[in-house]
């Protein structure tokens, strides 16, 4: 299928007239003629479609019996679609759009990031990818959201010869551009979306979904209208985050840090040769581990235990400053920016991997801006795993919240 022709078809046959809905001719005008390439859907496929009692049984076995019943049957459509790289290149990626029926009206589309992976089949599109399950089920099984989850560049179908992890605008350019594509794909299976947006994400997505909030709110306010944002154990603040792996540092730390070391260097160069930080042989063994083809705990078991038998020592000072700079030496961090939606900051107190400060120091920051702040802290029982959970509730219920805070002010 020609990638150009179709949204130019869609957008001649439809124009979307009542006002809060999203209206393809508008998103085609306020694009220049070199951009109409982004977000074009390349392919689609209908992966699955789940019964209530199907999303119930996912329920259980994530630990959500206080979501039950599921209140929506689902269909989910894997979309490969156009989008650019780090440096504004051509590029393909994937991702899933769940869509809930038995529902009345226009659905409210959601965002969500995934968290940390390494194995390109581990994420959402694979219909079998366990938390893109859970999140399908969460969010528009029970919550009646039209879902909208990014593989990102380097996973799932992406043509990207490697992921750029941890990198804010090749993750929030991922996500915009699967949303004009969810787009299409709803005028296809005969939807019809708001254009009042919920973003949330988690580990790595939580750091994506405030980098996509940001990045909508500033370039895309005319057809994305952000409501709620809730960015789940996200590690925000690169600078505490770098600090804690080096001095704190938790049993996956060090397949963290070499993801990290891996991407920037492929992202800023700023690490060449490798070998001037990793301890000998370590160099061509990044390159093998993060092929797309190993998971993250395979990763870990091939790595050292602690940072230290991974980082030179006369490297460790100036990693430990880079890793927290190198975005905001490349204008890749919040900056500035002042919310205008709300936003939840989630994280748990027991969390050794991305540690609750993270919250408590991001929510300082943007409260200080003047932005609506609101933290939840899933206790210090739980950790970086078994937190997900309380936090994905969390994030459900303040959805529904804004929902209709957003519904009593239009009316």
């Amino acid at each position: 299928m020609n990638s150009l022709i179709r949204p130019l078809a869609v957008i001649w046959t439809l124009t979307i007239g009542f006002v809060g809905f999203i209206s393809l001719q508008t998103l085609a005008e306020s694009e220049t003629p070199a951009m109409l390439q982004r977000g074009s859907v390349i392919s689609s496929k209908l992966v699955y479609t789940w019964p209530t009692d199907r999303i119930e049984r996912i329920l259980r076995e994530n630990k959500h019996q206080n979501l039950l019943p599921a209140s929506h049957r689902i269909i989910g459509v894997k979309v490969e679609y156009r989008t650019i790289g780090v440096n504004g290149e051509p590029a393909t990626a994937s991702g899933l759009l769940v869509f809930p029926n038995n529902t009345t009206g226009p659905l409210h589309p959601a965002l969500y990031m995934h968290g940390t992976e390494a194995h390109r089949q581990q994420v959402p599109s694979t219909p079998d990818d366990r938390h893109g399950r859970r999140y399908a089920a969460v969010f528009s099984g029970v919550g009646g959201y039209a879902l909208a989850m990014p593989d990102y560049l380097g996973l799932g179908s992406s043509d990207y010869s490697y992921h750029p992890y941890m990198h804010g605008p090749s993750m929030a350019s991922a996500a915009v551009d699967l949303l004009r594509a969810q787009q299409q794909i709803a005028v296809e299976y005969g939807y019809q979306l708001s254009n009042e947006l919920m973003i949330g994400g988690y580990s790595q997505g939580g750091w994506g979904a405030i980098y996509a909030q940001k990045v909508i709110e500033e370039q895309h306010g005319d057809i994305f209208q952000v409501k709620a944002s809730a960015p789940g154990a996200g590690p925000h603040d690169m600078l505490f985050q770098s600090h804690i792996t080096f001095t704190e540092p938790s049993p996956s730390s060090s397949a963290y840090l070499a993801y990290y070391v891996f991407a920037y260097n492929r992202i800023y160069g700023v690490l060449d040769p490798l070998d001037s930080v990793l301890q000998q042989g370590y160099d061509e063994a990044l390159k093998q581990l993060f092929d797309g083809t190993k998971d993250m705990p395979a990763i870990a078991g091939s790595l050292p235990p602690l940072p230290s038998g991974l980082i030179k020592a006369s490297a460790a000072a100036r990693l430990e400053a880079g890793l927290g700079s190198w975005n905001s030496d490349f204008g890749a961090d919040l900056g500035d920016w002042i919310p205008k939606a709300p936003v939840l900051l989630l994280g748990a107190s027991g969390d050794r991997t991305v540690p609750y400060q993270q919250v408590e120091i991001t929510a300082h920051h943007l409260k200080a801006r003047g932005a609506t702040v609101k933290v939840f802290d899933a206790g210090d029982s739980l950790d970086h795993r078994t937190s997900r959970p309380k936090i994905l509730t969390e994030q459900l219920f303040f959805f529904n919240n804004s929902a209709r805070a957003a519904q009593q002010i239009s009316h």
